[in-house]
């Protein structure tokens, strides 16, 4: 719980009566390696933060899994659009490893929002560094090679240690033989 309320201090002031209201909206889970926690279809109902273990966000193209975003431990995620609009998503989100999460539901995010003033900070801040770090993949997509992507992934020894090739090969928008060319360039 320590690196939860860590997290929610990171992006705004909050005193510790309104932390603790904060913090009695989410609920622990704990969530095995391999566990969906969302299919497409469903709609995102759930603001995740991930206490222990990993996560992939990925949806079917083409009949082949590809993976848009992976989480790791001490970050937070949902699936956005599903999430704010609350409409069925087209994404699925699996556990990558044995998890310990901790939860609140859109309602109780909602409700935050509505009583607690420094819970909009958090939210607006959140929801700005995520935009930035979407933005920034986008145009890395667009405009870098695939090695340059490859060695800025990877400079977070995780994705290399706990993605499997085709999975990181996926996330990096290349082929598994495009991926081993830049593992042997390094």
């Amino acid at each position: 719980m320590e690196n939860l309320k860590n997290y929610i201090r990171r992006y705004c002031q909050i005193t510790d009566d309104d932390l603790t209201k904060v913090i009695n909206q989410f609920h622990p889970r704990q969530i095995p390696k391999n566990r969906m926690l969302l299919q497409p279809g469903q709609i995102c109902n759930e603001f995740v933060f991930v206490e222990t273990g990993a996560f992939r966000m990925y949806k079917l193209v083409d009949n082949k899994e590809t993976t848009a975003w992976v989480f790791f431990e001490g970050t937070a995620f949902c699936e956005l659009i599903s999430f704010l609009r609350q409409i069925p998503t087209s994404y699925a989100i699996q556990a990558l490893e044995n998890s310990r999460i901790w939860t609140i539901t859109h309602s109780n995010m909602e409700m935050l929002y509505r009583t607690v003033p420094s819970w909009q900070e958090f939210g607006r801040r959140h929801w700005e560094e995520a935009l930035l770090k979407f933005t920034d993949v986008a145009q890395s997509f667009q405009s870098d090679p695939a090695e340059t992507r490859y060695n800025r992934f990877t400079s977070d020894r995780r994705m290399l240690q706990r993605l499997s090739l085709r999975q990181l090969a996926s996330l990096l928008g290349v082929t598994p033989y495009t991926l081993s060319r830049l593992r042997r360039k390094r």
